[in-house]
């Protein structure tokens, strides 16, 4: 079915975890009233109404969810020599991908390690007990856990008492629920949309931006593989059944044209980076990336694919036009060119 798409604009803002909460829950709104819109729906006829969120910047843009988790309200979890605390976590835009000892002066004085399971034991008398490996946290992702969106960390102490502050980083992940429910999929078909990030200058995703694929734990994992149990099992990002989010990532954007891709023609750098160990990643939605033509403006890709069997560029073969891409699944990445 063919779409039309309603795109809400957001003009410098900021990309926090709570500006993202506050955009899912107005799409809610605006697509429950255009679903109940009669004149709008015979207007659209044979088409389907999916929603846009067109992300603008005048300045450098950011993907770096980062939360201080200084006042957040901490229970300790695990006693002993390794005791565990926890924390909830209900805003996050997506998976916590990094954890840091912050001091005051900014300086990064410890970084966690994400520890892919974490051992969690029922007692006949109704008590729990949670083993963590040194150093690591967890943070919950299965919906279905009594502790979904709760993170774990293993800390000598509690962590509201550190001289320094704790840090959380996560990207924006649509397919990853909030702990009310509420996701990014609207109507009876539980239709998804488009975002743009767009930036007139550099636009630099340091984390993970995805949709398509969920990250499962062991009992998810087993219940999928048929099985009673899979205690070996570590988290696994397996992909989703259903429609997907599509992504356009412009660096260098021309905001005043009507081609959500156009770039601009001026001298000023245009860079569009995804960093180190960050993906950006769908389901069955597209992926545009541009940047402005320069001999200042490149696209540096780790990891940009979409689902294995609809990459387009052969692995192993060099991106097309010289892009500077090292790609677990290579897509072509679009770079708009500007000819005199």
């Amino acid at each position: 079915m063919q779409r039309v798409t309603a795109t809400a604009q957001y003009r410098d803002a900021v990309l926090s975890n709570s500006a993202i909460a506050q955009w899912r829950d107005q799409t809610e709104a605006y697509m429950a009233a255009a679903g109940n819109n009669q004149a709008l729906n015979a207007r659209l006829g044979g088409f389907s109404l999916q929603p846009g969120l067109d992300v603008q910047s005048q300045t450098d843009l950011t993907l770096d969810l980062a939360q201080s988790l200084k006042s957040a309200s901490w229970t300790q979890v695990g006693s002993g020599s390794k005791p565990i605390w926890s924390t909830q976590l209900p805003d996050s835009a997506g998976l916590i991908n990094a954890l840091q000892q912050v001091s005051k002066t900014g300086a990064i004085g410890k970084s966690f390690n994400n520890a892919g399971s974490m051992l969690v034991t029922a007692f006949e008398d109704g008590s729990v007990s949670y083993s963590l490996a040194d150093n690591s946290y967890y943070y919950d992702a299965n919906p279905q856990s009594p502790t979904y969106r709760t993170l774990f960390v293993q800390i000598a102490g509690n962590p509201k008492n550190l001289s320094d502050t704790l840090v959380a980083h996560n990207g924006w992940d649509f397919n990853l629920a909030a702990k009310n429910g509420a996701d990014w999929r609207y109507g009876a078909g539980q239709t998804p949309g488009v975002l743009s990030l767009r930036s007139a200058g550099n636009l630099a995703i340091n984390q993970n931006l995805s949709d398509g694929f969920a990250l499962y734990d062991d009992k998810q994992l087993a219940a999928l593989l048929g099985q009673s149990s899979c205690f070996q099992c570590l988290r696994t990002q397996v992909l989703q059944t259903g429609l997907s989010w599509s992504f356009d990532l412009v660096a260098g954007a021309d905001l005043s044209a009507a081609d959500p891709l156009a770039v601009q023609i001026s001298s000023a750098a245009g860079n569009l980076t995804i960093g180190s160990a960050t993906s950006v990643r769908t389901g069955t939605g597209a992926i545009n990336a541009a940047a402005r033509r320069h001999s200042a403006g490149r696209l540096v890709c780790d990891d940009l694919y979409r689902r294995p069997h609809q990459h387009r560029q052969p692995l192993g073969q060099p991106e097309p036009r010289g892009h500077q891409c090292r790609l677990f699944r290579r897509i072509p990445v679009r770079r708009r060119q500007h000819r005199p």
